[in-house]
C-alpha cells in the first residue's frame, strides 16, 4: 500500500504522459473555500476501508480550488496522511500561501527521490 507521499507523487505522475491537458494537477490554487466538503470521498468506493487506522488521501488537496470531481484517491495509513497534511500546511505557512496563491507540485516518484520538501520563491 502505498503512503501518501507516494500516492501523491503517482497520482501526478500518472499526468506526466497528459500534463497539457491537466495543468491545474501541477499548478494548484490554495483556497479557504474549497468547492466540495471535506471528506466529500467518504462513500467513493476507492474509499472502502476507510477507519481509524487508514484514511482516504486525495489529489488534489482538499485545499485547493480542484479539489474534488476526477481527484485521484488511495487508501493510506491515518498517521502518513496526518503528516503528510502537516507538511502542506507547514509549506503554506513557510512560504505565505494564502487564499488565490497559486504553487506547483512537483511529483519525485523515483529510486532515492527525497522525502517532501517545500521550496519558495517570490
Amino acid at each position: 500500500m502505498p503512503t501518501a507521499t507516494d500516492w501523491d507523487g503517482i497520482a501526478v505522475g500518472k499526468m506526466t504522459k497528459d500534463m497539457m491537458a491537466h495543468p491545474e494537477w501541477v499548478q494548484l490554487t490554495k483556497t479557504t473555500t474549497p468547492p466540495v466538503k471535506d471528506r466529500w470521498y467518504r462513500y467513493d468506493t476507492r474509499c472502502i476501508g476507510n477507519s481509524k487506522t487508514w484514511q482516504c488521501d486525495e489529489y488534489p488537496f482538499n485545499s485547493t480550488t480542484s479539489a474534488g470531481g476526477n481527484a485521484a484517491l488511495q487508501l493510506v495509513p491515518k498517521s502518513q496522511n496526518a503528516s503528510e497534511g502537516g507538511f502542506l500546511v507547514g509549506f503554506y505557512n513557510k512560504c505565505g500561501v494564502v487564499d488565490g496563491t497559486n504553487f506547483l507540485t512537483v511529483p519525485m516518484v523515483f529510486p532515492g527521490a527525497p522525502p517532501t520538501f517545500s521550496v519558495c520563491g517570490s
